[in-house]
């Protein structure tokens, strides 16, 4: 249903697994790579990103602190603007010393 959804809008989907309570894998940081260069495209363009997942607090908080961070933003002003809208963002220790991690790598 969600590849139906997604074509009867024209929008793009791809599919990028995490492991629950976990951080980003190495197939996951394959496929971001992959994709940063369109990330960077369609918000220069204005537009933007959706990202979804059943509940994934952690997961999606991390990939959406990862946008921020890729934008300039420090790695705990990231999670404060986005538990600031769901205070459940990244939602253990070792997530968010991944972040720290890949800010750090950056």
């Amino acid at each position: 249903m969600l590849w139906r959804a997604v074509n009867a809008r024209g929008m793009r989907c791809n599919v990028l697994p995490i492991a629950s309570y976990s951080v980003l894998g190495a197939g996951f940081m394959q496929a971001w790579r992959r994709l940063s260069a369109t990330f960077g495209r369609v918000f220069a363009s204005g537009a933007c990103v959706g990202v979804c997942r059943h509940h994934g607090a952690g997961r999606i908080g991390a990939v959406a602190a990862m946008h921020l961070i890729d934008a300039g933003y420090e790695t705990e002003t990231a999670l404060r603007l986005l538990r600031r809208q769901f205070p459940k963002t990244v939602e253990n220790d070792h997530q968010h010393e991944w972040l720290t991690r890949y800010a750090s790598s950056l």
